[in-house]
């Protein structure tokens, strides 16, 4: 049993997946078999496609920074490597983000949770252009 929560520590820091052990008591099963499953980790967190035709462009940065400021917290645009700030246009621009490109929107704080979900489905929608 140390083991397997030895096992199940490491696969969480390295995989960002919290795996939870679930033990099934069926009759057409082993009353002891363990029976894995994963969650996503991290629920301040969502990868998102940019679907328009112009990608992330002037207007549409705009739009991003005037909702990431109504944010209690920080709210994080990230293209690769690069990390900005979503409550910023000129650093939403850096990022160039053509159509088709994958970036991720994280939260510091939970209590943003609504504004990351309003973030993620303008960018869902493609900003309806």
């Amino acid at each position: 049993m140390l083991l397997k929560k030895f096992l199940t520590t490491i696969f969480n820091l390295v995989n960002g997946f919290r795996l939870t052990y679930i033990s099934q008591n069926d009759k057409k099963t082993d009353p002891f078999k363990v029976v894995l499953m994963a969650e996503s980790f991290n629920a301040r967190s969502r990868k998102v496609l940019i679907q328009n035709e112009l990608g992330l462009h002037a207007r549409v940065a705009a739009s991003i920074a005037k909702v990431a400021q109504l944010a209690n917290s920080s709210v994080w645009m990230t293209k690769g490597r690069d990390k900005v700030d979503a409550a910023s246009v000129i650093d939403l621009l850096t990022i160039a983000c053509p159509k088709g490109s994958t970036v991720t929107l994280t939260i510091d704080s939970e209590a943003d949770t609504k504004i990351l979900h309003r973030i993620v489905e303008m960018m869902e929608r493609g900003f309806e252009e």
